[in-house]
């Protein structure tokens, strides 16, 4: 988190996707309520050896939900949640590097664990966009120049697996 700001929210939640940090892409998020039914998150993750491959993302995760209980962090919600990524995929020969941006729709649950551990249950359907240079090894990048030779948009799941703490 590169700035810092005054936080008035009634409640913050610090939490960590489990699904991420298996597939080695450490992440961290911060959750604040913004309305008596409503939360707001901040997040993100890098990985320089996703899967234990060469592949390197760092992505910026903002959501938005909406919780059915009357209280945030409780039972279900539904939200719209954003990802910008940057990215550089060694996959065989071929090497991508660019850039996405994901956004979509999103469907959660919230287990309260004790007074201030959760464990939350998320799925969704993104559309992603995405454009980068696609490239074999030992060729010579700057040859492509600034032309986006791969781009396209497709739809992908949302899956999400996170233990969180309740902070204040």
């Amino acid at each position: 988190m590169l700035l810092s700001f005054k936080v008035n929210a009634q409640m913050m939640v610090v939490k960590s996707d489990i699904m991420r940090d298996v597939a080695l892409a450490p992440n961290l998020h911060v959750d604040f309520t913004v309305g008596e039914k409503h939360t707001l998150g901040l997040g993100g993750s890098y990985g320089n050896s996703v899967l234990g491959k060469d592949i390197n993302i760092a992505t910026f995760d903002p959501n938005f939900r909406y919780w059915f209980n009357g209280r945030p962090f409780t039972r279900q919600y539904i939200g719209i949640d954003a990802q910008l990524a940057q990215y550089d995929v060694h996959w065989g020969r071929k090497i991508f590097d660019g850039s996405s941006f994901a956004v979509g729709l999103i469907f959660g649950h919230v287990a309260n664990l004790s007074k201030r551990w959760n464990l939350e249950l998320e799925g969704g359907i993104d559309i992603l966009s995405y454009s980068h240079k696609e490239y074999y090894k030992g060729d010579v990048y700057e040859d492509y120049g600034e032309k986006n030779n791969g781009h396209g948009t497709i739809m992908c799941p949302h899956l999400s697996v996170s233990f969180s703490y309740i902070i204040r």
